[in-house]
């Protein structure tokens, strides 16, 4: 069954991914982050952010889709700027894609290939800042003026299963992350 507060569900499903975000990057800058056995914690880290990321990337793609029939075709800049969002979206979608790769040889190294997942994550986050860098949401004023809430809750695609999964994910990693790391206490703020 979908949830009732769409648009409060990807808030939070957002500030949490940021969190993570930020944990994955705590535990490569510690100075343990070579030893193998974090290797659970940067696991849980990748499983979590590929998941959230390709919910992001759905709820992204539900908003593209329907702004773009909706926004009027006379505004030329609005339907520039859909353009350079399915750009991004697509660097998003290599960018997650790689860092999956690189979750599934370290998983599948046991433990001995992290070594290489570290240079993956860190051209997945200097990719990720570089997209954030592009700014803010562009077409917030069309979201709040063109979107039902019957369209966010679609777009959220929130369920209680969805809900569950991510629930342990993110209980996975914190229970995975080293003393001195929690990614409940980690800014969810760009």
């Amino acid at each position: 069954c979908l949830m009732t507060q769409p648009r409060a569900d990807i808030a939070h499903e957002r500030r949490r991914m940021m969190q993570i975000r930020r944990a994955l990057r705590a535990l490569l800058d510690s100075e343990a982050s070579c030893a193998p056995d974090l290797s659970a914690a940067c696991l849980a880290c990748a499983d979590y952010l590929v998941y959230s990321m390709n919910r992001l990337h759905a709820q992204d793609q539900g908003i593209h889709d329907r702004l773009r029939v909706r926004i009027p075709a006379a505004d030329v800049d609005a339907h520039g700027r859909l353009a350079e969002l399915r750009a991004q979206q697509r660097e998003t979608r290599r960018l997650i894609d790689n860092l999956g790769e690189a979750a599934d040889r370290l998983r599948r190294s046991d433990g001995s290939g992290l070594a290489s997942f570290v240079p993956a994550a860190r051209t997945f986050f200097a990719g990720i800042e570089a997209l954030a860098a592009q700014g803010r949401n562009p077409f917030r004023h069309y979201t709040e003026e063109l979107l039902s809430e019957n369209d966010w809750a679609e777009i959220a695609g929130v369920t209680d299963v969805s809900r569950e999964r991510e629930n342990k994910l993110f209980d996975r990693v914190c229970g995975a992350m080293p003393e001195g790391i929690n990614p409940n206490a980690m800014s969810a703020q760009h």
